[in-house]
């Protein structure tokens, strides 16, 4: 099932209460990180474990990163935001971390790929709305004069 089918009580529900089993560690994580599936009530979701027991300690941060993972996710909740994926603090195959429902992503999709589309589409309302501030300073009769020194400088685009 996809965790995406749940409102966010019950996916909150399923990583506090669900029952655990590591499905792989991630790759590319400098922490120990690890797909983890949540079983409850004959019901299936993944999560994104991160025990305290594998991070690296931070020169400037105190231990137990994993602690900001759900400090992230609460914050995002207080202000509204809604940007960071529910994210508990429970006890794991590897003890304390934070588990947090895991986001399913098209890796095709990127910063690069994102950025492109929206620079194109930002680029377009831009456009557009240049267009429509000429024609509208062109035919309205609060335009100045085109000898007004005032015209000269704002058509210097």
């Amino acid at each position: 099932m996809s965790a995406h089918e749940l409102d966010v009580a019950a996916q909150l529900n399923f990583l506090l209460r669900g029952e655990m089993s590591v499905v792989m560690r991630m790759p590319y994580s400098s922490n120990a990180t690890f797909l983890v599936s949540l079983a409850l009530d004959g019901k299936t979701i993944q999560a994104i474990y991160k025990p305290m027991r594998g991070e690296r300690p931070l020169w400037d941060f105190a231990p137990g990163l994993h602690r900001r993972e759900v400090a992230a996710y609460l914050l995002s909740e207080a202000m509204g935001l809604g940007c960071v994926p529910p994210t508990i603090l429970r006890d794991g195959p590897s003890g304390e971390g934070s588990v947090q429902l895991l986001i399913e992503s098209d890796p095709d999709e990127h910063y690069f790929t994102i950025f492109e589309v929206m620079f194109s589409s930002t680029k377009t309302i831009m456009s557009g709305a240049l267009t429509t501030a000429c024609v509208f300073l062109k035919t309205s009769s609060c335009a100045p004069s085109s000898g007004s020194s005032v015209a000269k400088k704002s058509l210097k685009i």
